[in-house]
């Protein structure tokens, strides 16, 4: 019996407390390096252009199977964390008014 194909999301609320700006990476659970994904793309942020939801917020999706956008590709049966970056945080991440919802299962 084969592992089911997971796919996350993870909902940043609007108003990314960085001034410089953020990013999100993906890092294998093993080796504790950067994925080593098909798209040799690692990690999305707000330099690249990402789709915002109406409101500013921004959904970043983590999986083997391709949505629309802000897609970070995993890889079958191989475990994966994030961290989440904040370069020139403002004071919302200081005193925790802003903080992104927890990454979620969507099957």
């Amino acid at each position: 019996m084969t592992a089911p194909i997971l796919n996350y999301v993870l909902h940043l609320p609007p108003n990314v407390p960085a001034e410089t700006f953020w990013s999100i990476t993906l890092y294998d659970v093993d080796t504790r390096c950067i994925i080593k994904n098909e798209q040799q793309i690692v990690d999305r942020s707000s330099r690249m252009g990402l789709l915002e939801n109406k409101g500013g917020s921004i959904d970043l999706y983590f999986g083997p199977n391709v949505p629309e956008s802000n897609w970070i590709g995993t890889i079958d049966d191989l475990g994966f964390f994030t961290v989440l970056r904040l370069f020139s945080p403002t004071a919302p991440y200081f005193d925790k008014t802003w903080k992104p919802d927890d990454i979620v299962k969507i099957g």
